[in-house]
């Protein structure tokens, strides 16, 4: 655009730009872009440089991104965010974490976004003690009540082998969505506790939820033992109505064979 119609880029153009090259993994147009965003005098923006961060971080360059947040003039909660999260997604947690102590001396307060990566990090570190830390921090920054933090404070206690954490956690959701419901069902599959998933199960089914395969397969991953077959208690019915609720096209016979035997092998060939 800049050359065949004589126009100059602006911050709206680079950034899109940016986000394209990371959605394609375009590293070397990332690179041009870099290179014209000095050119033209919009490396001073913030935006630009946080979409940079971003770019750099997504392909793995973290000593580029690092370099692009220490030029950040005043870096905002996006740019704090995304420095913090990219460390952690390239397998730097406690980096990330350091990183997120020198935010909160700059007075900068987290947001989900925050969350939702330190968390990640905890699980990463397996440092369960962090998370106790975290969630009284969450209700520091008023998001006690966000669906999103919420799930995933609940999955990284399941995945630490907190799973009574992890249920009260859910209870204290006014209105689950289909994303935490899946959650808690995969953290009693995790756990092996097959009555308990199947209780909450039961419990989605009666709240009639708008959802879709996903807590179905949930129910199929869950290791139940003979007992609780011979005893009637998984719930045929309820599987049968939410997969049918769900319009989901699947054969007969295979359901009826994954329900009797609650075999998650059966259940994800029907379902993935």
């Amino acid at each position: 655009m800049r050359f065949e119609m004589g126009m100059e880029p602006n911050e709206v153009t680079l950034i899109s730009t940016i986000s394209a090259c990371i959605d394609t993994g375009a590293v070397d147009e990332g690179k041009y872009i870099h290179g014209l965003a000095m050119k033209i005098g919009l490396l001073s923006a913030t935006k630009v440089l946080n979409a940079l961060i971003n770019m750099y971080g997504k392909f793995g360059y973290l000593d580029l991104a690092s370099q692009l947040f220490k030029a950040v003039p005043m870096p905002n909660l996006v740019s704090w965010n995304s420095v913090v999260a990219i460390h952690i997604q390239n397998g730097f947690p406690g980096e990330g974490f350091d990183i997120f102590k020198s935010m909160r001396r700059a007075g900068v307060k987290a947001d989900r976004a925050t969350m939702v990566s330190l968390l990640h990090g905890c699980a990463d570190l397996g440092l369960g003690r962090l998370a106790a830390a975290i969630h009284g921090y969450i209700f520091i920054c008023g998001l006690e009540s966000d669906l999103t933090v919420s799930t995933s404070l609940l999955r990284f206690y399941a995945k630490s082998g907190g799973l009574n954490d992890s249920y009260d956690v859910f209870k204290e959701m006014e209105n689950p969505d289909r994303i935490a419901w899946t959650a808690m069902l995969a953290g009693y599959a995790m756990h092996g506790e097959g009555r308990g998933a199947i209780e909450l199960f039961e419990a989605m089914v009666k709240k009639e939820a708008n959802l879709s395969a996903s807590p179905i397969i949930g129910m199929g991953a869950c290791h139940f033992d003979s007992t609780l077959i011979s005893q009637s208690v998984c719930p045929k019915n309820s599987i049968h109505r939410l997969a049918y609720g769900c319009n989901l096209e699947i054969d007969e016979l295979q359901m009826r064979k994954a329900i009797l035997v609650c075999d998650v092998i059966s259940m994800n060939l029907i379902f993935l």
